[in-house]
């Protein structure tokens, strides 16, 4: 059976569209230049697993940073940035390190929200002495004896060493974890999506808190939690900082039930994973003329993973997921600024889910919601095939949940078409007669 669930959010069909309702707070770092349309991005920290704002942290981008406000949200501006950044976020001596690589148009404001995971372990070790230290779901990080150095190479007396672990499990797993879903076989490979199973964090500074190393050709043992667990050997996967890819470095094996181990030459985010075995949901993005839109920037979440991307020249965007899971998929796209809208600016929401995708036909779920989360009742969905947009196949209407359910539906490629006829949005639609529509084209294809 195949099983899919949408979740559109509606929004204004009209010159100027915005994220209002969908995103976080702001506050400025006074940086930045004049002569044009400045490049800003602005966004929020919070606990990863509270959700509350996280006071104080550091979000550098481009070697600028800025510092976080009271509720955890920044503003920075001024750097000087290509057409994807990598930013990076310290959230202090309780917090592991947060990496995100998101796309940006010059000129324009791209807001990134970045969670921190706590550090579940802090400890003061003496590295002048064999270290084993101990954390949760069997995470282990043992050190030889001066095996401990700073930046320039100089044996340390002490350290303050930090880790956190994450599994796919974790109900924060996709907005927690570090860097990009994409990893690498060898340090020369072309990416590719990856999948990971667990992952270990790890931070080691000084007292005052400058950036501590294993030295030259010393290694330490780490053990960290996967779940689910596969079993047998996995990929041993290190986060380069620089880049946010998971690079492989060789085998992690499985010495206790969710517990793997595997030795490393350098502090970082280290997990176990395996390459192949994905399917692919493409996703389109057109304006509200029913054209192509290229060049728009896409955020595609799911359960436990999310992207950044662009659409391509004919507005489409491919997105990977785990072919033995289910899959909740949510997609949002926009072009031009976030705030200042343009006729052919796209923000919409998709959430799917998938249990099996290899039946002849099964049920579509769509849940409708509107610019502040509500439910939209008495909603129209449209469901059709690009070939044939005016035929549709099914016509149903939300319930007093917002949700409108499809069955029978074959596998193949749709149109979904979410006409809501309500007037209860004001002024805002009344130029508009009172409705919007918002299509999404959704093509569910074979495994890879």
């Amino acid at each position: 059976m195949l099983y899919r669930e949408i979740r559109a959010c509606a929004f204004a069909v009209a010159l100027a569209i915005g994220l209002a309702g969908c995103g976080g707070g702001t506050s400025s770092n006074g940086g930045g230049g004049g002569g044009g349309p400045e490049t800003a991005i602005r966004g929020r920290v919070t606990d990863a697993a509270t959700g509350d704002g996280v006071a104080g942290a550091t979000v550098a981008v481009a070697g600028r940073s800025v510092t976080s406000g009271a509720d955890g949200s920044y503003t920075l501006t001024g750097a000087t940035v290509g057409d994807s950044v990598l930013v990076r976020v310290s959230g202090g001596p309780t917090y592991m390190p947060g990496i995100q690589v998101v796309p940006v148009d010059a000129g324009e404001t791209t807001e990134v929200n970045v969670a921190l995971r706590a550090a579940e372990k802090v400890e003061t070790i003496d590295t002048t002495a064999p270290n084993t230290v101990t954390g949760p779901r069997g995470s282990l990080v043992e050190i030889p004896a001066g095996a401990v150095v700073n930046a320039s190479g100089t044996a340390v007396p002490s350290a303050v060493i930090r880790f956190g672990t994450l599994v796919t499990t974790d109900s924060n797993f996709a907005v927690a974890f570090p860097g990009q879903f994409m990893g690498k076989t060898s340090a020369g490979a072309t990416p590719e999506p990856v999948l990971v199973h667990g992952l270990l964090s790890v931070d080691m500074t000084d007292a005052a808190g400058a950036p501590l190393k294993l030295a030259a050709g010393q290694t330490a043992r780490i053990r960290f939690a996967v779940d689910p667990d596969p079993g047998g050997v996995l990929d041993h996967l290190a986060l380069d900082d620089a880049t946010g890819i998971w690079v492989r470095e060789g085998t992690a094996s499985r010495v206790a039930p969710g517990v793997y181990e595997t030795q490393v030459s350098h502090f970082s985010g280290h997990g176990g994973g395996s390459f192949g075995g994905f399917g692919s949901i493409l996703y389109n993005v057109k304006d509200i003329g029913g054209a192509n839109v290229a060049g728009a920037r896409i955020l595609a979440t799911s359960t436990g993973r999310m992207a950044w991307g662009r659409s391509d020249a004919n507005g489409n965007f491919v997105y990977l997921y785990p072919l033995a899971t289910t899959l909740g998929f949510g997609g949002r796209a926009w072009k031009g600024s976030l705030y200042v809208g343009r006729s052919y600016l796209f923000d919409g929401k998709i959430n799917m889910v998938i249990t099996d995708h290899s039946g002849p036909a099964g049920t579509m779920r769509f849940h409708v919601i509107g610019h502040y989360s509500e439910p939209l009742v008495g909603a129209t969905v449209d469901v059709s095939t690009p070939e044939e947009p005016g035929a549709y196949v099914r016509k149903v209407t939300t319930d007093a949940t917002g949700t409108a359910t499809l069955t029978g539906i074959p596998n193949g490629v749709y149109l979904f078409a979410i006409v809501d006829y309500s007037d209860s949005y004001g002024s805002w639609r009344a130029g508009w007669g009172g409705w919007r529509r918002d299509d999404h084209t959704i093509q569910l294809n074979p495994p890879l």
